[in-house]
């Protein structure tokens, strides 16, 4: 009965600690978005690259996502508030917003009353170079094979740690292969 309750006790602790290094990875992000807003909501692609380095620096579970709704002109700001948020429903009563980072809903809005943040076509190529990492981890082949043709047009040292990474999890052989080939080319 003793290591049963001392199971538990372990198991809650471990519950706890997960939930706090979640919330904390949430606020990183949420510090990262309000620390760059304007830069954010009103972007160019001389100015963003901070940015994006800072978004990755938080390593937030939902930085992906972020990433992939902002290229894709999916983020909206409360222009009162200037929270990001995502669009959860439009309906009769107007747009119900869920605040990115955490997904706590901030209720309805009329459309005066938030903008859609549409970052340009340099800010959005800057934005996929950042997503390359998260698609070489891609559980669809397809996607992984996608991003190392864009890897091989476009050339960058940053993206060796992401490559190495992937090809030690890769297990399907052609990528596999692809991604050596890639390697053994930038490090000659």
């Amino acid at each position: 009965m003793n290591s049963f309750l001392k199971l538990i006790f372990q198991l809650f602790f471990i519950l706890i600690f997960s939930n706090l290094l979640h919330a904390s990875e949430s606020n990183n992000l949420e510090k990262v978005l309000n620390n760059n807003f304007k830069l954010i909501i009103k972007s160019s692609s001389r100015t963003i690259e901070p940015v994006i380095e800072d978004l990755l620096s938080t390593k937030s579970p939902n930085l992906e996502e972020f990433l992939k709704s902002w290229k894709n002109k999916e983020l909206y700001y409360v222009r009162k508030s200037k929270l990001i948020a995502i669009l959860k429903q439009k309906n009769s009563n107007g747009y119900e917003l869920l605040q990115f980072s955490n997904k706590a809903s901030l209720g309805f809005f009329k459309k005066k009353e938030i903008k859609v943040i549409k970052p340009n076509s340099g800010v959005r190529s800057k934005i996929s170079n950042a997503l390359i990492g998260f698609q070489l981890l891609n559980d669809d082949p397809k996607v992984r094979s996608k991003s190392l043709e864009t890897l091989t047009r476009k050339f960058n040292s940053k993206y060796l740690i992401p490559l190495k990474n992937a090809l030690e999890k890769e297990n399907n052989p052609d990528l596999k292969k692809r991604m050596s080939e890639l390697l053994v080319f930038w490090n000659n």
